[in-house]
């Protein structure tokens, strides 16, 4: 527990989930609240095996595996670090990974903890169905109190596969925005302290006017260094497909630098949907807008790339032990699973058709997954089965 001298330790558990950015985000303020300490844990139990006849025997991660576990859960902390400034500055933070369960590692890591906080869901696609969850053995083991925190309530339903995700479940809802009378200064400032490439313009009731790129703001500075006569023998330069920045030279205030109106996309949309906006467009980044027209969140290419951004190992164990081993029931030995650029093939022969066709839908939930190439084979099609022998009880 804390000390009179510090103000204690907040633990969180992260696995680059929707809900773990949530509790990472919470964890975060509560530990600048507090004047504490914030330890990030992450933890990976590995595919389990039946090795003996007594049970399943683990395989524990290698130093390589537990890096890379490592540089994964700095990389979240770093995207959480980036949204919050001013906490980030005022928290110390240790990142650290843990091979094994991960109930069993965050439990360990709340033996000197003021507070250990959980996602309400991690990546696991049947991770509502299973009992004993993470959330529940770390609420009924830590030795300090545990906070369950939910992510933001999105839009639009829950995605069911990762080819239907929506805007709502990758977008960044912190956003900053400037009203339309800043001026030069402050809109740079706001580019510069948030870092980012551009920043929408709404008026008071938070609807889109517009936005103003750090391209706009280029048009103006220009003005202090008059272009250099160019030389009949030096080409034109060519056109590069990137819309022209739309900031007057001269303008002052983010009204006559703003480019409007500004390329939107709604939270419903697909991702694919906003992906090909952005390269029609030539953008780095998307407004994300209610149907009346106010900012409810920004989208950038890493966004976009967030929901495909997994290892294929990881990928492939979560297909064999939650959709092959607890949904299904069946072991390596009737379906084999290959995973290659986040590409999943299914091989094997299953009992009916309805089960091939749930390991199939199954594996496309996964999140990370590109696309499934179905290869099952099944021993009865229920469709044509002649039932007139079954017995009804």
């Amino acid at each position: 527990m804390s000390t009179p001298e510090d103000g204690g330790t907040v633990v969180v558990g992260v696995d680059g989930s929707v809900g773990s950015r949530a509790a990472l985000e919470h964890a975060l303020a509560d530990a600048a609240r507090r004047g504490a300490r914030l330890r990030v844990v992450t933890a990976q139990a590995q595919p389990e095996f039946w090795a003996t006849a007594y049970g399943p025997v683990p395989i524990p991660a290698g130093a390589a595996e537990l890096h890379r576990m490592r540089v994964a859960a700095r990389g979240w902390v770093d995207d959480v670090l980036a949204a919050h400034p001013r906490e980030a500055a005022a928290v110390p933070i240790e990142v650290s990974a843990v091979p094994g369960p991960p109930a069993d590692a965050l439990i360990a890591a709340s033996g000197d903890a003021d507070l250990l906080v959980l996602g309400h869901r991690g990546r696991g696609a049947l991770a509502g169905a299973v009992l004993g969850s993470v959330g529940m053995r770390c609420a009924l083991g830590a030795a300090c109190p545990v906070t369950v925190v939910r992510p933001r309530p999105a839009p639009a339903r829950p995605r069911p596969s990762v080819r239907r995700s929506t805007v709502a479940d990758v977008m960044t809802t912190d956003v900053a925005t400037v009203s339309p009378d800043a001026t030069f200064a402050q809109v740079a400032d706001v580019l510069a302290t948030r870092r980012v490439r551009a920043v929408p313009v709404c008026d008071d009731d938070g609807v889109l006017l517009g936005a103003v790129s750090e391209a706009d703001l280029l048009v103006t500075a220009e003005r202090t260094d008059p272009a250099p006569e160019r030389r009949w023998w030096r080409p034109r330069p060519r056109h590069t497909g990137r819309s022209a920045p739309a900031g007057a030279a001269g303008a002052t205030t983010a009204a006559g630098l703003m480019s409007a109106p500004a390329v939107a996309v709604g939270p419903g949309a697909t991702v694919a949907h906003a992906a090909r906006l952005m390269r029609e467009h030539g953008l780095a980044w998307l407004p994300v807008v209610e149907r009346d027209g106010r900012v409810v969140g920004v989208l950038g290419r890493s966004d976009l790339l967030s929901v495909f951004d997994r290892d294929d190992d990881g990928i492939r164990a979560e297909i064999v032990v939650d959709v092959l081993g607890r949904l299904l029931g069946v072991g390596a030995d009737r379906v084999s699973v290959d995973v290659t650029d986040g590409v999943v093939t299914l091989d094997g022969e299953l009992d009916t058709r309805a089960d091939a066709r749930l390991a199939v839908r199954s594996a496309e939930r996964v999140e990370g997954v590109v696309a499934v190439a179905d290869r099952l084979g099944f021993r009865v099609d229920e469709r044509s089965a002649d039932l007139s022998e079954v017995r009804r009880y």
